[in-house]
Parts: C-alpha cells; sequence; structure tokens
C-alpha cells in the first residue's frame, strides 16, 4: 500500500469508510486509464479499463449499503481530501505517453495493493458485517489482478 495505515487506530467505520475512499479513487483511476488509452486509439483497452471502474463502482455500493446498515447517521471521521493511495495507480506515471502494457501493470500493481489493504483490515475488523464484506471484495481484488494478467499476456 501506498500509504502507511496503523488499523489499531482506527474505527471499524474508518477502516469502511477508507474503503469507500479507495474504491472510488480505484473509479476515477480507471476512468484516467480508458481516456488515455481512447486519446491513443486502444479501444479495447480502453472499453476494459472502463469496464474495471464500473467493477470499481459496484464495490463502492456494497461497502456504501453496509455503511447505511451499521453507522446510519454517523458521519466520517475521516476527510476524503487527498488521494489515500490504496487502490490507485501512480499520478507521475499515468500521462499521455503511457504504453498499454505499462498501464496494464500500474493497474494490476493498484489492485495487489488494494488486496493488501483488505487483508490488513481484516486482522483489525472484529464486525462480522464488514469482516463479511471486506472478505468478498479482498477475494474480487485477486480475480481483476487475474483479468489485468490476462490482458497483459495479449499484447
Amino acid at each position: 500500500m501506498a500509504l502507511e495505515l496503523d488499523f489499531a487506530k482506527l474505527t471499524p467505520q474508518d477502516v469502511l469508510d477508507l474503503a469507500l475512499f479507495a474504491e472510488r479513487e480505484a473509479e476515477e483511476g480507471y476512468d484516467r486509464l480508458a481516456a488515455l488509452m481512447r486519446a491513443q486509439g486502444r479501444t479495447e483497452l480502453a472499453a476494459f479499463f472502463t469496464r474495471m471502474a464500473a467493477w470499481e463502482r459496484g464495490h463502492q455500493d456494497k461497502l456504501a449499503e453496509r455503511r447505511q446498515a451499521l453507522y446510519p447517521s454517523a458521519p466520517s471521521h475521516l476527510a476524503d481530501r487527498a488521494p489515500w493511495g490504496i487502490e490507485l495507480p501512480d499520478d507521475a506515471a499515468v500521462t499521455a505517453s503511457l504504453t498499454p502494457a505499462r498501464a496494464l501493470e500500474l493497474a494490476r500493481d493498484a489492485e495487489v495493493s488494494a488486496y493488501q489493504y483488505y487483508t490488513q483490515a481484516l486482522e483489525f475488523v472484529a464486525e462480522q458485517p464488514v469482516a463479511e464484506v471486506f472478505e468478498l471484495l479482498r477475494k474480487e481484488e485477486l480475480g481483476h489482478q487475474r483479468l489485468l494478467e490476462g490482458e497483459l499476456a495479449k499484447l
């Protein structure tokens, strides 16, 4: 993970909120990669990244639903003002000259980081409903890594 987190200092609500922020960042990252690939005329890869962004929106929906059920009126203790870097490609590397292979590598690295986040978070989240959604998302991050590896193999 790009961000060093001390999970022992976070509440279960904080960990859930961070996951929401991370999934939003992931969606935005995939949208950026899709736009770059579209600008390079790589329409199939752009469509792949657009699908990945949609899956990240699905993750947000799952997390938001769980948060609403557990903390219906609780404000977030954390501000979503800066990149958390949990599941976000390195902004400095996302340039107009980004190659398709490097775009896929950056996305894969972001998915590895997300998997690590959920793995670490599971050690500190005692609330079963939060743990269940984190375990599901952790597995989905592995699936995303496999999809990205498959796309890399096509190049």
